[in-house]
This record gives C-alpha cells, sequence and structure tokens, in this order.
C-alpha cells in the first residue's frame, strides 16, 4: 500500500451495512478521564452559528483501496512521527505518511461540487451555493446539531477499553463524559473540552506534561484526542444518482482518523487543507442509518509545520460534506487561466477540464463537454464544445482557448466577474452534470525585472499593496469562523482602503476566496507551512520535509486555483531557508505559471519572484546600508519588485509613524507597500472569573490566591501554590530604600528554582528589583546540576548595556542538607547598603551594594516568578511545597526582630500574609477577552505568549480600533497637497490603478474655528483625473473677513456617489485638511481694572484665594490645588500634579519600558516640595511658585507657577528640567487632574474624533468634537495607554448643567480624560479587573512619546517622536471655570488673554 501524508482535519465514521445505530452512545458509568472544562453538560449547540494544468508536478497521490472495506488500513501510529510497521509489515516513518485513502487534490475534491443543471452551476459559482446541488449533503450547520463528542488527554485513554471501540455501531458508552446534541464546525474548547494554548515560536508541547519532545515526534502524554460521532442518511436525491459518494472535510487540527459504519476509511493531516475520502462502499444499502466516526488528534508529527502565531484549540472546525459523482463519467477538475494582450484589452481564456470514470463495465457510453461564459446578467458570452471525452483507462482531459473581445476586466477596483460553465453530457445530450466557478480576466506580471524599476503589475498597472494579514479567528467558534464574520471583514477593509489580504498562514476557508473574489481584494494564499521555532532543522534541505511541504503546496494551489484574487502563491511563512524553498518555488510554477511567488525567508532565491521583507524599520532612512536601512537601499539598488509582507505590528495601541512607512514606499517604484499585521484580535471569550483574595494584615493591596490553602502549615494554613500581589507602589522599593522579605517555608524534595518571594524575572530581560528563592543552575547541553544555593537578591542599578540588564547583588549560601520536607524560617534584609540571609534564625550570608536598587515594572510573587513578558513564553519557576507567615517590611528588621514569634503587623509591615482565609470578588463584566495564560495557571508548565497575538486593527468583535482610521487615511487612493492653497490651489494625485475619480463626489469646506463657512462640491469635469495621474484642482472659496484669533482650514472630502457592495453611498473614501495660515492675530489682554478683586487667606500649609464665585484652595505641602469650587460646585478634587508616566503600551512593554523608564513612574507623585512662595502681585492676581526634586536616579527638577486671576482663570505653567541627558527618555510630560465624576462631558478643538499620537496624527482632523469619559477609553485586550488627544487648543469638562473648566493654551498641547489612572492601566492585565471609579483623571500634556509599534519587541518610537531627557521642557495652559458647555461660549473664552 502507497502512503501520502496530506494534513488536514479528524472526523471518523463507523457504520454497518443496514444496521440502525445511533451516534449519541448511552452512558452507563461516571468517568472523570475526558478533557472537560465548565459547560453545559447537557449540550452545547451555539445558536448563533448559522493556464493549462501540468499534471505531472503534482506528487505521487495515495493508492486506492476503497473496495477493500474490510482492510485494515491504519495502525494509529501514523500521528506520532515514529518509526514503526505498517498494516502491510513496511517500516515506515511516520512524518512521511500524511495521508492514507484521501483523494487527490483538485477542485472538487477540496471546495467545489456538481450540478444537474446549467442554472444551477450558474446560481453555485455566482451566489456560491453549495447546498442548491442535490449532489451535495452538508453533515455540519444549524440543522445538523446532532454530533457526539468526547476528548481524552491522549491517545493512551482513547484506546482504553472505555472508548477503543467508539468508532463500532454496537459501541455503547460506559462513561457519562459524552456530550450530545453539538453543532459543528466548532474547536472543541469552545464546546466544554480541552483549553486552548497560545504559543508564538515556540512548539505548543505542554512541559507540565511533556518535556523534550524531539522532531518529529509528537507528545504522547498531553495530546487531547476527540472522538465524534453522527448518524446520517444519504438523500434520495445522492441515492438517485447512483454514483461514488465522497466524504470531505474542510479543515481538522491537525490529524485524524475516519471510519464509517464500524469501518476504516482513511487518515488525514494538514490542518487548514480540506481532504476527501472515498466511501461508497462504507455506505448502507439503503443509504440509511450510517455511522460516521472521528478520532481528531490535537498534534501530530506534522503540528512541527504548524508553528504558526496563533491559538490551538483542536477538532473540527470547518464543515463536513457528502458529494457524489456519476460513476460513468464525472467531471473531477478544471482550471482556467486569462490571457490579455498588449493593450490588456482584449483576451484569450484557455480552460482544461479532467474528467474521470469508476465505472468500466460500459466503456462505449460516449460524452462530450461544453464550455459556456456567461457575463454578469447571465448573457451567454460563447458557449463552444470542448470535445469528446476520450478516456485513457479512468481519466479523461479536455483543452480549449476562446477570444473573448474586451472583456471587464478584473481588479480590486472593479471586480467583474463572469461564470464559467462546464457542462458534461451523454451521447443524447442529456446533462449529466455540471459545473462552474467564477472567472475574472486579470493579468498579473513583473514588468523592468533585474532592474530598480521593477514592479508588479495587475492589467497592465503598477500596484501598490495596501494591505493587511488576517488570521482566521473567532472569540466564539475558536478556529472557527462564519461567513457573516468573513463579510465583515471584507467590507470593514474596503471601507479603510485595504486593498490586498494576505491569509496568514495557511490557506483560508473556502468562502473566503469567494468572496475576495466578489468584493474586490487582491490576495497572497499562503501554503501551511511555519517551522518558526525549528526553523533552522525544518524543513531546510530534508527530503522527508521537502515532501511534506510539496503535498501542501500542492493541496493550496489547487484547491483555490480559479479564483482571481490570488496573485501570489506563498510557500509558508518564518520557515528559514534550505533547498526547500527553491523545490516548492519550483512547484508553483509547474502548477501555476500564470501567478507569482512569495516567500520572505529565502527572498534571493530565483524561483522566488518577489523581494519581501518583515518588519525593517524606517528610522536610518539617511543611511545607505543594506541592514540597516533595507527598505531605503533595495529602492536604490534592488533588482525585484518589494513589499514587506509583515510591518507595523499592530499590537494593542500602536501603528505609530505610519507615514514614514509610506513616504519611503511612494519614493522608489519598486517598493510596492506592504501588509500590516495585523487584521484581527486573537481571544477566547470566556466567563469572568471570581478572585480569590488573601487576607492582608499590611498595607491595603489586594493579594491574589493562584493556589489553594493547605490545612498543613507552619502555624494553622499555608499556601500550596502561588499567590500574586497588585503591584502596589510600596512595594517599589527603589534606591537605597530599606526592605526585609521573610517567610516559613517546607519545599518538596524538588531541585529546582524555586521562588519565595520575587519581584522581577532572574532569567531574562525583565531582571529587577530583589527576590528570596532557592535557585538551582544546570549545564545547558547536559542538564546536569552545576550550582544549588538559597539567595537573598537585588538587582541594583548599574545598568549592563551589553546585555540590557541590571546587575544582580545576591547573598547566598550552598542548600541545606535538611532544605527537603522540614519547614524553614528564612528572611532577607537590606539596609541600603548590606544585604543579610536568614535560614532558621541565623545569618548565613551577606553582601554589599552601594548602588541602590533598580526599580522595576513587574508585581511580586509569593511562591511563583509572576513576571509579564509577553516575549517570553517559558514557563516560570514556581516553589514546590509549603509556604507561610509571609512577610514584606519596608524596613530592614535586625536579626532579634526577626526571631520575635510575638511581632504583630505595624505600619511598616506592607505585606502580611498568614493564609488562613480568603474572601472572593466578583466583577460586574459577566465576559472577557482572554489570552495566553488565562486557561491554566502560568506556573503549572503551560507555556505561553500571554497577549502577543492581539495584534489587531480590529477587535475581536470587529470594533474598528483609532489606529484603523490613520491606516485609511495613509492607504486612500487620492493623494491632496497644498500647492498655493491661499489662492485655492492643490495637488491631486488619483492613484487608483482603473478608476478616474469623477467616479467619486468630491467637496470642499472652508473652516472658521472647527465650523464651515464656506462649502462646494467639485464638478465631473474638475475631477476628470485619470488613473495614476495628477493636476491642480482649484478651489473656489474667497476670502473671508477674518476674525481676530480665529483659525482657517481648508477641509477636501470624497465620498462614494452609489451604493456598493460594501458600503452605501457618502461613504468617505478619502480626505485632507490643509492649513490656511492667516495671521490674525490675538486679541487685546483684557484691562486689569476689569478683573474682580481677590481675598487672599496665605496660612503655614495652605492658601485660600476668594474671587467672585470660586474659591481656590491651595496644598503648599503638595503644591497642588485641594478644592477649585466654581457658583459653589466643586470643580477639582486634586491636581495638577506633574506626571511623567504613561501605562506602557503593549509596544512599550516589548522594549520593557516598565523597568527601563522606571526613573519616571513615581518621579511627579514623590516629588520632594523644596520651596513654596505666594506673591500678591496685584489686588486681583496671586502667584503661587513650587519648586521641587524629583526622585530620578540623577535628581531633576520641577517648578510649577499657578497665577490666579479675580476672574477665576488659573495659568499654569510647568518646567522640568532633567537631571542629566542620560537619563531614560520621558513617557510623558504633563500634569494630573482628579476631577469628580460628574464632569465627564468632553469637548475640544484639536485633533480628533478618535485618540490619536504625535506619531499617529495623519487621519485626524483639527476640529471641534463632543464626547464623553467613558468613550474615551478603548478596551484593548490588556489595559495600556488609550484616549489621547494631540493639537489641542482647548478642551472643556462640563457636568450635565454645562458647569466645568475649561483648559486653554496658546501652544497646542495634548490632553486625555478617563476613569482610571495610568497606575491603574499599567497594573490591570485585563479590564475587568480595573477598579469602579468615582473621579475623572484629566491630564493635560504638554507632550507624550510616540507609539511606535515598528516591531512589539524591541523597537523604540523613532527619535523624533521620543522625549529625550537632555533638555528643559516649559509650557503653558489656563484652567478657566465655566458655567456652560456652548462650544462657541468656549472658543470665545478660549481667545480671551489675560494681562
Amino acid at each position: 500500500m502507497k502512503w501520502r501524508k496530506v494534513m488536514a482535519f479528524s472526523l471518523a465514521a463507523s457504520m454497518i451495512a443496514g444496521q440502525a445505530v445511533s451516534a449519541a452512545p448511552a452512558a452507563e458509568a461516571a468517568s472523570e478521564s475526558a478533557l472537560q472544562t465548565q459547560a453545559d453538560s447537557k449540550s452545547n449547540t451555539n445558536a448563533s452559528y448559522t493556464d493549462p494544468w501540468t499534471k505531472t508536478a503534482v506528487p505521487n497521490q495515495a493508492a486506492k483501496v476503497t473496495s477493500d472495506v474490510d482492510k485494515t488500513k491504519f495502525t494509529h501510529k501514523e500521528w506520532t512521527g515514529e518509526t514503526y510497521t505498517d498494516v502491510d509489515g513496511n517500516q515506515v516513518k511516520a512524518a512521511d505518511v500524511y495521508g492514507i485513502n484521501t483523494e487527490p487534490a483538485s477542485t472538487f475534491a477540496t471546495t467545489n461540487v456538481v450540478y444537474d443543471s446549467v442554472d444551477k452551476a450558474i446560481k453555485g459559482a455566482k451566489d456560491y451555493d453549495k447546498a442548491a446541488s442535490k449532489y451535495v449533503q452538508f453533515l455540519t450547520g444549524k440543522d445538523q446539531a446532532d454530533w457526539s463528542l468526547v476528548v481524552l488527554q491522549n491517545q493512551a485513554l482513547a484506546q482504553g477499553d472505555a472508548y477503543k471501540n467508539f468508532y463500532k455501531t454496537d459501541y455503547k458508552a460506559t462513561t457519562n463524559d459524552w456530550k450530545t446534541n453539538l453543532q459543528l464546525p466548532c474547536s472543541w474548547t469552545r464546546q466544554g473540552f480541552d483549553f486552548s494554548i497560545y504559543t508564538n515560536v515556540t512548539m505548543p508541547w505542554q512541559s507540565k506534561y511533556d518535556s523534550n519532545v524531539s522532531a518529529p515526534n509528537a507528545p504522547a502524554n498531553y495530546n487531547p484526542v476527540g472522538l465524534y460521532r453522527k448518524t446520517f442518511k444519504v438523500t434520495d436525491d445522492m441515492k438517485a444518482a447512483n454514483g461514488r459518494v465522497y466524504l470531505s472535510f474542510q479543515g481538522v487540527e491537525s490529524s485524524y482518523y475516519v471510519y464509517v459504519n464500524g469501518k476504516e476509511v482513511g487518515y488525514s493531516e494538514d490542518s487548514y487543507s480540506p481532504h476527501s475520502f472515498d466511501i461508497t462502499d462504507y455506505l448502507t444499502t439503503d443509504g440509511s442509518d450510517n455511522l460516521l466516526a472521528v478520532e481528531v488528534h490535537k498534534f501530530c508529527d506534522g503540528t512541527w509545520m504548524e508553528d504558526q502565531d496563533m491559538y490551538y484549540d483542536g477538532g473540527i472546525f470547518r464543515d463536513v460534506f457528502l458529494f457524489c459523482k456519476d460513476k460513468d463519467a464525472s467531471i473531477f477538475d478544471f482550471n482556467y487561466t486569462t490571457d490579455l494582450d498588449d493593450n490588456y484589452e482584449n483576451a484569450v481564456i484557455n480552460t482544461e477540464v479532467t474528467l474521470r470514470r469508476y465505472n468500466t463495465e460500459d466503456e462505449a457510453k460516449k460524452y462530450t463537454v461544453e464550455a459556456t461564459l456567461f457575463d454578469a446578467d447571465q448573457n451567454e458570452v460563447f458557449s463552444q464544445s470542448m470535445g469528446d471525452v476520450a478516456f485513457n483507462e479512468n481519466e479523461a482531459e479536455l483543452q480549449l482557448s476562446v477570444d473573448v473581445e474586451n472583456p471587464k476586466k478584473w481588479s480590486a477596483e472593479d471586480p467583474n466577474l463572469y461564470q464559467l460553465v462546464y457542462t458534461l453530457k451523454d451521447e443524447e445530450g442529456n446533462i449529466v452534470e455540471t459545473a462552474g466557478c467564477n472567472v475574472g480576466f486579470r493579468e498579473v506580471e513583473i514588468i523592468n525585472n533585474g532592474t530598480t524599476e521593477s514592479q508588479i503589475i495587475v492589467n497592465g498597472q503598477p500596484i501598490m499593496f495596501k494591505g493587511v494579514d488576517r488570521h482566521e479567528t473567532s472569540g466564539e467558534g475558536g478556529r472557527h469562523i462564519t461567513e457573516e464574520s468573513m463579510i465583515e471583514d471584507i467590507k470593514l477593509m474596503k471601507k479603510y482602503n485595504i486593498n490586498a489580504v494576505r491569509n496568514s498562514h495557511y490557506p483560508n476557508e473556502a468562502r473566503w476566496y469567494e468572496l475576495c473574489d466578489e468584493y474586490g481584494l487582491y490576495v497572497i494564499d499562503e501554503a501551511n507551512i511555519e517551522s518558526h521555532g525549528v526553523n533552522d532543522y525544518i524543513p531546510q534541505s530534508d527530503e522527508g520535509w521537502i515532501s511534506a511541504c510539496k503535498d501542501r503546496m500542492t493541496s493550496t494551489i489547487e484547491r483555490s486555483k480559479v479564483h482571481p484574487s490570488i496573485l501570489l502563491w506563498s510557500l509558508g511563512n518564518e520557515s528559514y531557508n534550505g533547498s526547500c524553498w527553491a523545490e516548492l518555488g519550483k512547484l508553483c510554477k509547474e502548477l501555476d505559471p500564470t501567478r507569482l511567488v512569495h516567500y520572505e525567508g529565502d527572498r534571493d532565491i530565483p524561483e522566488v519572484d518577489v523581494w519581501s521583507r518583515m518588519y525593517r524599520r524606517v528610522n536610518n532612512t539617511e543611511v545607505m546600508d543594506k541592514y540597516k536601512n533595507p527598505l531605503v537601499w533595495w529602492g536604490n539598488y534592488g533588482t525585484k519588485p518589494a513589499f514587506q509582507c509583515e510591518y507595523a505590528h499592530a499590537m494593542g495601541n500602536g501603528v505609530g509613524n505610519l507615514k514614514e512607512y509610506w513616504d519611503v514606499y511612494e519614493a522608489y517604484p519598486n517598493l510596492q507597500g506592504g501588509f500590516i499585521w495585523d487584521w484581527v484580535d486573537q481571544t477566547i471569550y470566556e466567563k469572568t472569573p471570581v478572585d480569590q483574595m488573601l487576607t492582608n494584615a499590611g498595607k491595603d493591596i489586594d493579594v491574589y490566591l493562584k493556589g489553594e490553602l493547605s490545612e498543613e502549615g507552619k502555624d494553622g494554613k499555608a499556601l500550596d501554590g502561588y499567590a500574586q500581589c497588585y503591584n502596589d507602589k510600596a512595594l517599589n522599593f527603589r534606591g537605597k530604600s530599606d526592605f526585609t522579605l521573610e517567610a516559613w517555608v517546607k519545599p518538596e524534595a524538588a531541585e529546582e528554582t524555586s521562588p519565595i518571594i520575587t519581584k522581577g524575572n532572574d532569567e531574562w530581560m525583565c531582571t529587577e528589583s530583589y527576590g528570596l528563592q532557592r535557585k538551582v543552575e544546570t549545564d545547558e547541553e547536559t542538564g546536569e546540576k552545576t550550582a544549588d544555593y538559597v539567595e537573598f537578591y537585588i538587582y541594583n542599578s548599574n545598568w549592563d548595556d551589553n546585555n540590557g540588564v541590571y546587575e544582580k547583588v545576591s547573598a547566598s549560601v550552598p542548600t541545606p542538607e535538611d532544605w527537603a520536607d522540614n519547614w524553614h524560617h528564612v528572611a532577607g534584609t537590606f539596609d541600603g547598603k548590606e544585604l543579610k540571609l536568614y535560614i532558621d534564625d541565623v545569618e548565613v550570608a551577606t553582601a554589599e551594594s552601594a548602588k541602590g536598587i533598580a526599580g522595576g515594572g513587574n508585581a511580586v510573587g509569593i511562591g511563583a516568578d509572576v513576571t509579564y513578558d509577553a516575549q517570553n513564553p517559558n514557563v516560570p519557576a514556581n516553589f514546590k511545597g509549603l509556604i507561610d507567615n509571609v512577610r514584606i517590611y519596608k524596613t530592614a528588621l535586625t536579626a532579634d526582630e526577626l526571631k520575635d514569634t510575638a511581632r504583630e503587623a505595624n505600619d511598616d509591615a506592607v505585606v502580611w500574609l498568614d493564609f488562613e482565609e480568603t474572601t472572593e470578588r466578583t466583577y460586574s463584566k459577566e465576559q472577557y477577552n482572554s489570552f495566553g495564560g488565562d486557561w491554566q495557571d502560568i506556573p503549572e508548565g503551560n507555556p505561553n505568549n500571554k497577549n502577543f497575538c492581539a495584534n489587531g486593527l480590529v477587535s475581536a468583535d470587529r470594533t474598528p480600533q483609532p489606529e484603523l482610521v490613520e491606516v485609511k487615511k495613509l492607504y486612500q487612493n487620492i493623494g491632496i497637497t497644498n500647492r498655493d492653497i491661499r489662492n485655492g490651489k492643490v495637488n491631486i494625485e488619483n492613484k487608483y490603478l482603473f478608476t478616474n475619480l469623477n467616479s467619486f463626489k468630491g467637496t470642499w469646506e472652508l473652516i472658521e474655528d472647527g465650523k464651515p463657512i464656506q462649502s462646494g462640491e467639485f464638478t465631473d469635469d474638475q475631477l476628470n483625473i485619470a488613473p495614476l495621474t495628477e493636476t491642480v484642482l482649484e478651489i473656489p472659496f474667497t476670502e473671508p473677513e477674518l476674525k481676530t484669533g480665529s483659525e482657517y482650514f481648508v477641509n477636501l472630502s470624497f465620498e462614494l456617489k452609489e451604493d456598493t457592495s460594501w458600503a452605501e453611498a457618502g461613504h468617505e473614501i478619502a480626505k485632507e485638511q490643509i492649513a490656511l495660515l492667516y495671521d490674525t492675530g490675538y486679541a487685546d489682554p483684557i484691562e486689569e481694572t476689569a478683573i474682580p478683586a481677590l481675598s487672599v487667606d496665605d496660612q503655614e500649609d495652605a492658601t485660600v484665594i476668594t474671587g467672585d464665585d470660586f474659591t481656590l484652595n491651595f496644598n503648599k505641602k503638595n503644591g497642588t490645588i485641594d478644592s477649585f469650587t466654581y457658583q459653589d460646585v466643586e470643580l477639582l478634587k486634586n491636581g495638577p500634579t506633574p506626571n511623567f508616566w504613561r501605562a506602557p503600551t503593549d509596544s512599550d512593554l516589548g522594549y520593557f519600558s516598565a523597568n527601563t523608564l522606571a526613573d519616571w513612574r513615581y518621579a511627579g507623585e514623590d516629588r520632594k516640595i523644596t520651596e513654596v512662595s505666594v506673591d500678591t502681585e496685584s489686588e486681583n492676581k496671586v502667584v503661587i511658585t513650587v519648586n521641587a526634586k524629583l526622585p530620578t536616579s540623577k535628581k531633576s527638577d520641577w517648578q510649577q507657577v499657578y497665577t490666579v486671576y479675580g476672574t477665576g482663570d488659573v495659568k499654569v505653567s510647568s518646567t522640568l528640567t532633567p537631571g542629566s541627558a542620560d537619563l531614560p527618555m520621558i513617557p510623558e510630560i504633563g500634569n494630573l487632574l482628579v476631577l469628580p465624576k460628574e464632569f465627564h462631558n468632553v469637548t475640544w478643538y484639536g485633533r480628533g474624533p478618535e485618540e490619536n499620537y504625535i506619531d499617529r496624527k495623519t487621519g485626524y482632523n483639527v476640529g471641534l468634537y463632543q464626547s464623553t469619559v467613558e468613550d474615551f477609553f478603548v478596551d484593548y485586550i490588556k489595559p495600556q495607554e488609550t484616549g489621547n488627544r494631540t493639537d489641542v487648543r482647548w478642551v472643556s469638562m462640563t457636568n450635565d448643567d454645562g458647569i466645568g473648566l475649561l483648559a486653554k493654551s496658546s501652544t497646542p498641547i495634548e490632553f486625555n480624560a478617563l476613569e482610571y489612572t495610568p497606575e491603574q492601566l499599567t497594573n490591570s492585565l485585563h479590564s475587568y479587573l480595573l477598579p469602579e471609579s468615582d473621579s475623572v483623571i484629566w491630564r493635560l500634556n504638554y507632550k507624550q512619546m510616540g507609539l511606535g509599534g515598528d516591531n512589539s519587541w524591541g523597537a523604540k518610537p523613532l527619535d523624533k517622536y521620543q522625549i529625550p531627557a537632555n533638555q528643559t521642557y516649559e509650557y503653558t495652559y489656563i484652567l478657566k471655570p465655566i458655567s456652560t458647555s456652548d462650544i462657541d461660549s468656549s472658543m470665545e473664552e478660549s481667545k480671551v488673554v489675560l494681562p
């Protein structure tokens, strides 16, 4: 028997001819064998699911054995990667077996079907309606919710007595762990079984169960096996056809065995490629009461090639259906290519059809095939015979070429589609079957290859890829996505000017390609090949892996070859180099010479057509170096067309400096855009947990229990597991801070690193702060132990630039011989200079450090390393044993104090845990967006990359994130620049390839202070601008009567004239705002005599200033306002306080900003006031000057000057003088004000309406906007900086009565208004953990550093968007109490000038 390895999904069928069976086995006894999670035990039905072909290039297919129904076909070793003896006695490598009894890859064996009429074939092609065929029967979907499933932890359990015969028709369950009435497709983790796994580079093997798994073996201990059962009856139409019946699986993770009526049918791998099995001879004689059984393995040897950056779930996640074929003659495969002439007008369509027969008893039958092309209105373009069918053995091929005069061309701009129908007729002219597909007349090619002018062109025009990468993901269905979500994706992409998508990193759901054809998106289709974590040896040049890769590449091409949207075949992703890629490139050209070949990992070989890169930055554009500045270098010297297949890593709040990328892309002909990583956040919707909170007798700091409480403690109960402290500032010991760590421990006999109390990671880049632990070191190669000691350590402030870590100072002693299974009193103290380690009340080691402690951003873990680092999937160390009586003091205890067992918690005790009780904490949100680490406790042996796959421009529910506005602006196809705006002239560049700009409605507005005062619409003649041309457009506005202090802009907008398939008429597709820099001057200052007098009560600690309708209480100890009342309404709780911290974005965390920028985190809050002066300059003006020192590592100076006027205006002038240019860059420079919660209405004149930042503000016009504090918060999957607005002239915060505060500045500032502080956002892993707020946090800033986002693993914002510590920063704003939220009143007030 020959074997063919093809990776797909898992179904298995079991039935016996003529015997009635049930898919739902009755349970006879209870069992806990199944891998179940908390879910409905009765059911898990989800109501919401709704060019001629070169055959020689196809790898050898498997031998057909379907006629031998009773033959044993597999050994259950096929998935393992091991070498084994197959059913024929041959020694076989499992890694070489990727399919048994599967049909060869083709259009029909994968995604297409046949019909019984031409009209139905047209409908099938045009409306993508497989169900319209009477030769198709779906086994999944809403009306097929009768699947049964159980999931076991591994194959050994699945082969146990309780389950091994699950596929047999007489199987009777002896356990109650089966779930019934399930609807597929759906990942089984979404049906109450197993748990999701997320790793980026690391293979997803769970080290808790399986360690040192080596390729090509699959893990054996934790490798869940799902057993599916379903009964079905073959429809009457399919029975009447009396042909061959096939079972098609569209997607199964990751390998599966198929049984029908208790008989072995076949096996397959490759999670994302569809595969089919001929089950004709397995069916019951009357077609009823058939049993399908499928055994699915979550991992297999093929998983080594599926190391994509995504969740691992398991199960049948795409459709399963039956289709039948005429046994005497049937269309087996077809393809077409279109060849446009030199003018890209007329075309030749070349088409080929392959037929098969399965019945050789009547070879005299004659057949013909007709090919008919229909236009979009179903008018016949041509109908021609392809000739008589002449079978060579059991296969026949026919070809036809037809000239088509000036057909409508397909492009992403105009996705014109025709329908091509093949009609198979018998010798009497009766229709045997029909098949069809959409046709798009388009041609993709490269011009000027080998030069710096090389370009990819589509229908003769050079394309610019304005693309995104896209994973298939659903918070509800796991890997299963619905048609509705696909349509929503594609409509959003079109609305936001995205013209291309890279299927990352596997063949997508079949419907996706049809939608891309219909709506118009350029597609890079990628084979399911990624060996990221092991790409130094898989596949490389290994012939075994190359063979498997060829199979995957073949399946990718064969299933989707008819789709005009596909321009390039991609060989895979992040699998490095080796001879594999040249082999795959050749295979692509053999199978399909009409499309281009892409592969970033080996871009320079001739078999790859494009020079593709990932995450190449544009931060050194002046340096002409291939490695330091590769994009610009390639633009000057490159000889292939180039683009970035991944760039602008959109993790969290990111996509900064996108404009800089497009400035480079548009400067060089051979740079043709890129694909942003990526489209949608990956997440899984989970029920919000109930947390167990430990009682902390120290400070008011939450401590979360992540383990259990044991009754066998040192004194009462003890911790068995770990606990995590809220990341409170009180635990952030820095510099020469004194502190003590103390605990009683009873370790198990495990020779491994065991944290007792730690802050920060002691293994990698997040080294910071302090810890008390047992440390075990091993040789990396041999694994032998090289050191074993107990230590108390700190990381001091001595930074090691070479290794990117702080210096570690440790007081340590070899681990005592009696360490295991005994209680020990362990403590460490630091007095600002000396570290002391105590074991069992004896000082056993000391160390000194004059450098102090390095502050950092991580929480304190008790019994575990709880460092948050999305880049590092490694399993953190955790304590094995019991921990009791944990104490953390903000002072260094003496030896005698440590011995004092009668101690009680005092003011110096920060954490005091006796582990005697817990309380439950619930949250208002019922559901949250989970990510890696949420499905299992991190220290339990489950590697994960946290939220590193939440990189979407849209959230999981498809809510566009603010950064998508910037993408839309820079991806727009109309370039608008200032030529002479004062005289109404602008340059207009039409960047469309095929669309004249008069297809759109163009309008203009003259804006005064945010409101239009003139407007107009361009005529079609004015907008008669051909594709890829530019002209000067004249705007017929007249210079307005200028108002003092007013500001003027011209806004241009282009909209759809008519409804399209993806947006309604009026949808804006391009815009621009150009400033009219009129000199309007400033209003004259208010006369001092017009300002009411003030009453000043200046005391030692406070100053009270009273004016008409307002009172201001100033706290001289803090240097801030304690109270500000206006018309008897409290406007301000406290502030403005200096603030230099923003909650780290995901990209910030990528360069460990919580550590590297820690100098600034508490610099404002911990300021030391050195001087406060109160100067009553006049009866209506008081000046308060505050000077302070900031506790940065080299102390900085801060000054704030408050000038209070009798009008109630408070001018705030702030000055920051960093202590040294060597201090880290500053995240934010500004003031933080705390307002009562009622002041939640926000009105501003600046950029908006969405949040924007200094390196992401191109897409946000200056205007007048209104919103609320609640809407300012963007719920990123992990809380972080959000809500900022730039270039703000004024902003008001008012209550519902219109009373509030207005802030204005003569120089634009930034502001932010949220319910949460930067510190609260910094410390919350999920938004449901954010506290209920009774305040508004209003930040008025000079500047916040840029977002960056080139990547999220080390790239900082571009230099010009950083805030370096090498200069003094000054800014001024004015606070004004107001009694109305009227915009005109606020605008007028903003222009008032004080004396």
